[in-house]
């Protein structure tokens, strides 16, 4: 419940500093797929600045096989275009490496 209350809060402070002028948005190419990949998102949560941001995509874009990553402070997700063989739980992990209160869920494949 704690959990719960925290991401809601979080997500209530990173809304205000993404309009506040915090950069919400960071990626390194199109987030489109093409033949031979497959696009994940991920539920990140507690990410409240543009550092955070920062963190998970460069966490993201070191898993081998990842082609393109687009981590969103509004959104609190991070797209991502990889290989067919990459795992979910590589992706999850390289979220939780960027830092220990973000969740990287999985929400859709």
């Amino acid at each position: 419940m704690i959990a719960l209350r925290r991401i809601g809060i979080v997500l209530a402070i990173g809304s205000l500093l993404g309009a506040s002028g915090c950069a919400p948005r960071h990626s390194t190419s199109s987030a489109a797929t093409t033949a031979g990949t497959r696009a994940v998102t991920l539920e990140v949560g507690g990410m409240v600045c543009a550092d955070c941001v920062a963190k998970v995509h460069d966490q993201l874009a070191r898993v081998p096989g990842v082609r393109s990553v687009a981590v969103s402070l509004e959104d609190q997700r991070a797209r991502i275009v990889c290989d067919p063989a990459v795992a979910d739980t590589s992706l999850t992990r390289a979220v939780r490496r960027a830092g220990p209160d973000y969740i990287g869920l999985v929400v859709a494949r």
